[in-house]
């Protein structure tokens, strides 16, 4: 905290005079400020004795209201030697002209010092450095304040009430990933507290991904399966998916999922996690089963016409041979009448000749 010191003298009757010392003061939120004073410790051969002081900001000359009985600075008054006041954890709110009054022993005479001390409260803007180091390397936090008295020091990490360090130094040897966070250094002397922040992050590369997929058990051809991956990094990995003995990524996604999947899609994937600090690689092996759906038990000629027995007991349908059938379906159907489900091609194959 700097002041800007202006002093002022008052030259009363009787060669009464009072001097703030300063009688200007700009003060930062929080923290202590001292209002002074000094007056003639005698006056024409009577040595002055001081019987009451009284700091106000309230009521009037004749009536002040004593700073130690304001509500507003319940807690934060200490008056000490002479007649200094010393207020702690300063506010906005304390902005305002302190005066001093002084009941003495010359004349049996009360006297209040005017204009008195004009406090102003600004709060100091909220400045966190941030810094990236990368994870084993060496790293010092150096604190540094001009006080006097000489301050002393502590580091406290967010969230943790015991001091990590008693020194203006906080040394990392070989920084870890959980050293990452906020830290707070604070000076402090017997006139004022002050602290400054600072953010420690951490680097470093993927760890082993972990990869999975979606839904696990059998894979059969037809269904859609996804793969996944994750890792821990930072900064955040970014993912590539590789299949075996192919150069470029697949896709480049975190998760990876193929609709429709068929027995072509059957391998070993590679997952790649990556960050500007390095880069780590998983695999997973999965093999896509044949459908049974696709499956016709028998097949029957009848002229140009093949018949497919699917797994209904009895045959419904027949398709067109006179054009390709592919494995999604069949692009003719032709229906015929049965009357009596047949248990077996053979019984239909009479039906139809």
């Amino acid at each position: 905290v700097k002041y800007l010191i202006i002093f002022y003298w008052l030259q009363g009757q009787g060669g009464w005079s009072v001097t703030y010392s300063p009688s200007q003061i700009c003060a930062i939120k929080g923290s202590t400020v001292e209002l002074k004073c000094t007056y003639p410790p005698k006056i024409n051969d009577t040595v002055i004795v001081v019987q009451n002081i009284q700091w106000f900001t309230k009521g009037t000359n004749a009536a002040p209201v004593n700073l130690r009985k304001d509500q507003n600075y319940a807690g934060r008054v200490e008056y000490r030697n002479g007649c200094t006041v010393r207020i702690r954890d300063i506010r906005e709110t304390d902005s305002a002209v302190y005066k001093i009054s002084l009941k003495t022993n010359y004349h049996q005479g009360s006297y209040t010092a005017v204009p008195g001390v004009s406090l102003s409260v600004s709060v100091l803007p909220l400045t966190t450095n941030s810094f990236n180091v990368v994870e084993g390397s060496s790293v010092t936090l150096v604190c540094n304040s001009d006080a006097n008295p000489p301050a002393t020091y502590k580091w406290y990490k967010e969230d943790e009430p015991d001091p990590c360090s008693k020194e203006s130094k906080l040394v990392f040897k070989s920084v870890q990933s959980s050293d990452s966070g906020k830290y707070s250094c604070k000076a402090e002397n017997v006139l004022n507290m002050t602290s400054e922040d600072i953010i420690l992050d951490v680097e470093y590369a993927p760890r082993l991904p972990v990869v999975s997929l979606v839904p696990s058990g059998d894979i059969v051809e037809g269904m859609s399966l996804t793969l996944t991956c994750s890792s821990d990094a930072n900064p955040v990995a970014n993912y590539s998916w590789f299949k075996e003995n192919e150069k470029w990524p697949q896709y480049s996604r975190q998760n990876f999922t193929i609709a429709d999947i068929g027995q072509q899609h059957s391998g070993l994937y590679h997952c790649e996690a990556h960050n500007r600090r390095g880069s780590l690689k998983s695999s997973i092996h999965f093999t896509v089963a044949e459908s049974k759906l696709n499956k016709a038990p028998c097949s029957l000629q009848h002229s140009e016409l093949k018949l497919y027995f699917f797994e209904v007991g009895f045959c419904l349908e027949i398709m067109s041979a006179s054009h390709k059938i592919s494995d999604k379906g069949v692009t003719t159907i032709i229906r015929i009448d049965v009357k009596q489900p047949k248990t077996t091609c053979r019984e239909l194959q009479k039906d139809l000749e």
